[in-house]
């Protein structure tokens, strides 16, 4: 008799502790906050594409933005809306660091700088992005050292698998540019 109610404590216990575990829950909404630096920007903060004014934005056009998630579940992550394009994000997050990437859409109304403010749960960060001219086409370069064997000056930070990269992790090196212009280098 002793042994089935030291058996029961025992799966009772058991049970309680189970239930005091926190489990994220993919069904129910994540929470945490954006990433950011002493001055409120988005760190660390990637964009990616040409921004041009009158030009429809598309898959080719986002930012890379880090969250900072607490507890895991579902997401939507979006900014305002700045000079006409806005940038937006939704899915599932697993507890920890996370790196989200938020798709530009609409089209850019005027040239020069615009700056967005990016909300996640009751957090916000900021970031810029910078609109041409369509005016302005496309540069024509080669990298210093072209075809194959690129002259790089310097390559600086730490580069560590598995590890985010930082504003730290650069690499320096010579292009020959023939018509100035927007250019991607990946």
């Amino acid at each position: 008799m002793k042994l089935c109610k030291l058996f029961t404590l025992l799966i009772t216990l058991s049970i309680a502790f189970a239930a005091c575990n926190k489990v994220d829950d993919p069904t129910g909404e994540s929470t945490g906050s954006v990433s950011i630096g002493t001055s409120g920007e988005c760190k660390p903060f990637t964009a990616v594409g040409i921004f041009k004014v009158d030009s429809v934005l598309n898959t080719e056009n986002y930012v890379d933005i880090e969250i900072n998630v607490t507890t895991g579940g579902s997401f939507e992550i979006k900014t305002d809306s700045v000079n006409g394009y806005s940038f937006k994000k939704s899915g599932t997050f697993a507890a920890g660091i996370n790196r989200v990437r938020l798709y530009a859409s609409g089209k850019p109304i005027t040239t020069g700088v615009n700056y967005f403010t990016v909300t996640y749960g009751l957090s916000t960060g900021t970031f810029a992005i910078t609109v041409f001219n369509t005016g302005v086409g496309t540069a024509f370069y080669t990298l210093g050292g072209s075809p194959g064997n690129c002259s790089v000056s310097a390559i600086n930070g730490n580069y560590i698998t598995g590890q985010p990269m930082t504003a730290s992790n650069t690499v320096e090196a010579t292009v020959n540019v023939t018509s100035i212009g927007t250019y991607i280098i990946r």
